[in-house]
């Protein structure tokens, strides 16, 4: 072996080097890995906090001009106008010249305040959907938002929500043709007399917007912010960048490397990462979804980022050669007067790196050489109590394992598993099953005969994942399942367990629940929604549809919110499907998601099934469509069927 060779100097000194630089390396490259982390992280946070901080300013900006265009609105005069327009517009026509005249009246007094306000443009809009003024005396005038060539535009989009909700709304960001760029409108329903007239619309000026998107205090000589949105199937950039004046005219597809970011923002997401730009450079990104429907990129070129990284990897470097050099200067010095202690050293090294743990230096040296010694006898002490903590480690992570399967056995007993439930009625049929993500999950289900004549069930969703979605399942079922025995409705049991969630609830953790009850005698379904996915009413008449009535607020973050409860009436052979998100949101290898034209599909083939081989069927769709990719959220199924002798 190379330590048995040559003169005892010789192999001192190489003992010295391998004991000295396996040190100086582990501590080099832990210091030099933490350092890199820190600076990465510093880096995310002050792209994040600018990704943060444009959000306000719009955030600041859209609610300034909702004031702006509600306040415009409830002005007597611009009912007034609205009203006088219009009719004119009936008896005349807006070419006429006493529709003209009327207009003038009124068109200094909008212009003055879109000029001033600097806003693009102002439209007053008839309750029937006719543009009657714009105040710059744009091609919109006469213009129908209802049925005409704007039928399908961001004007008329944002004035059938305000028209149809009361209130103030704004619309998309996205390409209108009369300006042939993107714009934005936001609008007030117009009142007269208390009474809806029509509507006011204001649209957004695109420098106040862009001038906070180019914002690049803080991004160096490469940083930006894009925007975009999906049109065509394809991502649409919005504005001119940084690096780019023509942007606002670029496509980019759905599937280039680059659309990754905004895809994602645009379904709500949020993230960060190394990302590739619209040029093909290499960036780091942060994504968010902005205020105005966009999907929005704060990003830096990576060269630059992580330039502080760069300057730390070369000094890093620099100092492991010096501290290198350094090391082999002072290990030949020791070891050519030191190879007597030295010999006896390497001797106990010897038997310590064949395993012998108890072995102990024993030299009488008062120098570097017994600290060396002490060392020796330190680390075999603490490599001793490793493998020690190791194996308890080891012994108590199989402890939790168990535990774990046996907290699942506990959670699945909480819920119903011999099917079918109640074979002596046969005027109904129930069938429901869970699959967890983990060894224990957030989803359940139950359900039970309240009397003779009632079914009462409910399917749930916690969100979060582990023991911490599971405890909190067990008491939202708990809670449930108690209100529903006290014979309370669908909305009076939602309210009941929202209550009890609620109190306490620092960890801000919410459930999902969609409960009903069925009257086994008249088939009446009467059911609440606490903010879950919709169910599906499988109908013979009327095939697959989902149950859209309004959806409540999920269960665990305000104990005041008040459920309502809605009914219809299944047909004998009518069915019920419900399911949680862990089956539409299912991926596949390639992030496709299996979604809710999949689930109608399926229930479409199989409505007129039993209920066992509908939730059997979904389920082994859904595992088909997965092809074996990791599962990510809990599946949980129920299929109920109404048939009445």
């Amino acid at each position: 072996m190379i330590f048995q060779r040559g003169r005892l100097a010789s192999q001192m000194l190489r003992w010295f080097l391998l004991i000295g630089l396996i040190p100086l390396f582990l501590a080099t490259s832990l210091t030099y890995r933490n350092s890199v982390k820190s600076l990465e992280e510093e880096a995310y946070y002050e792209l994040s906090s600018i990704a943060n901080r444009q959000i306000k300013q719009i955030e600041s900006y859209v609610l300034e001009r909702q004031r702006d265009v509600t306040t415009l609105a409830q002005t007597p005069l611009t009912g007034e106008a609205i009203e006088e327009l219009a009719r004119a517009r009936a008896q005349h026509g807006t070419d006429s010249d006493e529709y003209d005249e009327i207009a003038r009246s009124y068109r200094g007094f909008f212009a003055y305040y879109t000029e001033s306000a600097n806003y693009q443009d102002l439209f007053l809009v008839s309750r029937e959907g006719d543009v009657l003024l714009t105040a710059e005396g744009g091609s919109e005038l006469g213009e129908s938002l209802e049925s005409g060539t704007l039928a399908t535009s961001s004007l008329a989009y944002v004035f059938e929500r305000a028209s149809t909700f009361l209130e103030t709304d704004i619309s998309p960001f996205d390409f209108y043709p009369p300006y042939g760029e993107p714009a934005a409108f936001i609008a007030a329903p117009a009142f007269k007399d208390g009474v809806v007239v029509g509507a006011v619309a204001l649209a957004l000026n695109n420098e106040d917007v862009f001038r906070i998107i180019n914002d690049y205090t803080g991004l160096g000589r490469t940083g930006e912010t894009v925007v975009g949105v999906i049109r065509d199937g394809e991502i649409a950039l919005l504005s001119p960048t940084r690096h780019d004046s023509d942007a606002a005219s670029k496509r980019i597809p759905l599937d280039d490397p680059s659309a990754k970011p905004f895809h994602d923002a645009l379904r709500g997401g949020k993230g960060s990462g190394i990302s590739i730009d619209y040029r093909g450079r290499e960036v780091l990104a942060i994504w968010r979804y902005f205020p105005l429907r966009w999907g929005m990129v704060v990003k830096i070129d990576t060269e630059e980022a992580f330039a502080p990284v760069a300057r730390l990897r070369n000094l890093s470097l620099l100092i492991t050669v010096l501290t290198l050099a350094a090391v082999v200067l002072t290990a030949q010095s020791v070891s050519r007067s030191l190879s007597e202690p030295i010999r006896r050293l390497t001797q106990y090294t010897q038997r310590i790196s064949r395993g012998d743990l108890d072995q102990r230096i024993d030299l009488q040296v008062e120098n570097e050489i017994g600290i060396l010694a002490s060392s020796f006898n330190r680390m075999t002490t603490q490599l001793k109590d490793s493998i020690r903590d190791l194996k308890e480690t080891t012994a108590a992570q199989e402890r939790i394992e168990s535990e774990l399967r046996v907290a699942s056995d506990i959670q699945m007993s909480t819920m119903p598993k011999v099917f079918p439930p109640f074979p002596h009625r046969r005027d109904f049929g129930i069938h429901a099953t869970i699959k967890p993500a983990r060894e224990v999950g957030g989803d359940f289900f139950n359900f039970d005969l309240v009397d003779d004549d009632r079914l009462f069930f409910v399917i749930g969703d916690v969100s979060g994942k582990g023991v911490h979605a599971a405890l909190f399942m067990a008491v939202a079922n708990t809670l449930i399942q108690t209100a529903a025995r006290a014979g309370l409705s669908p909305d009076q049991v939602l309210g009941a367990a929202n209550r009890q969630l609620s109190r306490d609830n620092e960890s801000c953790m919410f459930v999902t629940v969609f409960c009903g009850v069925v009257d086994l005698g008249s088939g009446r379904l009467t059911f609440s929604n606490g903010g879950h996915n919709l169910p599906y009413l499988l109908s013979d008449g009327d095939g697959v549809a989902p149950i859209e009535e309004a959806c409540g607020l999920v269960l665990g973050l305000n104990p005041d919110y008040e459920y309502s409860s809605h009914s219809l009436t299944l047909r004998p052979g009518d069915g019920v499907f419900l399911y949680t998100d862990g089956v539409t949101e299912a991926m596949d290898h390639e992030g496709q998601m299996f979604g809710e034209p999949r689930v109608e599909r399926l229930l479409g083939r199989y409505r007129h099934a039993d209920v066992q081989k509908i939730v059997e069927v979904a389920l082994e769709d859904v595992k088909v469509f997965a092809a074996g990719a990791p599962q990510s959220d809990d599946i949980t199924l129920l299929a109920l069927q109404y048939r009445p002798a």
